[in-house]
């Protein structure tokens, strides 16, 4: 069973660091299409937040875990990293799907080129 980490770090701005098993992925200031999908999904899963060790209020790091990752949603984010283009109109009808719809669709698109 593959574990997605969402860690959020404070600095000059604020970046995402999605880790996916052994892949990591680093999302940009301007978000590209297949960004806003991954982000879709990220967005449907539960999440188990754990901050860092201390005994101060003001953490600057969190890290949020994925409690509800089945496999096919892994393997669609996995697939994800690796599509190379996606247009604003395929983005826009995948986000209007369930999550398991999307899951198909993309595993597909993957698998076609």
């Amino acid at each position: 069973m593959s574990k997605v980490e969402l860690m959020i770090s404070s600095g000059l701005r604020l970046h995402f660091d999605l880790k996916l098993g052994f892949e990591a992925r680093y999302f940009p200031a301007k978000l590209r299409n297949k960004d806003k999908v991954i982000l879709h999904i990220l967005n449907g899963l539960k999440w188990k937040i754990t901050f860092q060790e201390g005994d101060y209020l003001s953490e600057h790091r969190i890290t949020l875990e994925a409690v509800d990752l089945d496999e096919d949603t892994a393997k669609t984010l996995r697939a994800l990293m690796n599509i190379k283009r996606m247009k604003s109109e395929d983005v826009e009808r995948l986000k209007k799907l369930p999550v398991k719809e999307i899951c198909r669709e993309l595993a597909l698109k993957f698998l076609v080129g």
